[in-house]
């Protein structure tokens, strides 16, 4: 039975990590969010938790090697010793809220029309 499972992956690396997965047909969930970052050049995607992406296989039948020699990945994450299950709620709440901080910057880049310049001089609006 196919369940969620939480990957670590190393710095920067998570792009690298869902794209391998993807192409050998594991779903892959890799929340990303549009940031405006100081410097003009960094990424302006970046993932909304690093180093951390999300992938629904099923382990009994494909087994951890299928994951642990993945190129870019450090570990899947485990409690126990046992890999941790993430319950489809928390994948499905997840998505909506990137969506929702996706919706908003949109609607809020839309919003902001350049000012008109106004000058401010002895206390009066020019």
């Amino acid at each position: 039975m196919e369940h969620w499972y939480v990957l670590h992956a190393k710095p920067h690396k998570e792009r690298q990590v869902a794209d391998y997965l993807g192409q050998r047909r594991v779903e892959v969930f890799l929340p990303l969010v549009r940031v405006n970052p100081v410097n003009p050049r960094a990424a302006r995607v970046r993932p909304y938790f690093p180093c951390y992406l999300f992938v629904k296989i099923d382990l009994a039948q494909a087994g951890m090697a299928a994951l642990q020699w993945t190129p870019g990945l450090r570990s899947v994450v485990q409690f126990g010793g046992q890999p941790s299950v993430v319950p489809e709620n928390f994948i499905f709440a997840l998505k909506r809220r990137v969506e929702r901080i996706a919706g908003c910057i949109s609607r809020w880049r839309s919003n902001c029309l350049p000012a008109k310049r106004r000058y401010v001089t002895d206390g009066q609006k020019e």
